[in-house]
């Protein structure tokens, strides 16, 4: 799965990750947090 936040894919990288995201979606939708997120996980931060 992938999420779309400012129009840039941001791919959940497992089953957990998916199963996570499924419980809280509004938390990572939030391209704030979607950035920090991709920070921690080492993806350039491109937008």
């Amino acid at each position: 799965m992938t999420l779309h936040v400012e129009g840039q894919p941001v791919p959940l990288c497992c089953p957990m990750c998916y199963k996570v995201y499924q419980e809280n979606p509004a938390r990572y939708t939030s391209s704030r947090h979607a950035r920090e997120i991709s920070r921690e996980l080492g993806f350039p931060d491109s937008w």
